[in-house]
């Protein structure tokens, strides 16, 4: 969910739920009705141009950024019950030798893994210690 303030309007927001799919999406180009909308406002090439990802800096193979420790006290804390563990503190492990490049094209699988855990500890970890209390 993108928080932009034109999208926070709820009579907008109702109106565009109701649109057809066809009308949001065509030829494989997303936000169709908006780029339709807008095609008298905006230069052909703003209108053309293809949708680009915005990539933050890898925050997780940063050190001294507050999110790194955060990911690596996470990812380090062992209430990894998906994956193995060994092979993401190797991983994590490697990341200060890694080229830049390959730090961002970790950097989702990295913050996918933290969120998991994060989850998994709020909403599962109790109920797994409460159903291995009962057996």
């Amino acid at each position: 969910v993108e928080v932009r303030m034109p999208f926070l309007d709820h009579v907008l927001f109702e109106y565009v739920s109701q649109v057809p799919g066809a009308l949001l999406a065509r030829d494989g180009q997303n936000k169709f009705l908006l780029r339709e909308a807008a095609r008298p406002y905006i230069p052909d090439q703003v209108y053309r141009q293809t949708k680009k990802p915005f990539l933050a800096p890898p925050a997780t193979a940063t050190p001294g950024n507050p999110l790194h420790d955060f990911a690596q006290d996470t990812l380090r804390g062992g209430s990894l019950p998906f994956v193995a563990r060994g092979a993401v503190v190797r991983l994590l492990d490697s990341l200060p030798g890694r080229p830049p490049a390959e730090g961002q094209a970790l950097e989702a699988l990295l913050m996918a893994l933290v969120s998991l855990t994060t989850l998994d500890r709020a909403y599962f970890a109790g109920a797994r210690g409460a159903a291995a209390d009962r057996e």
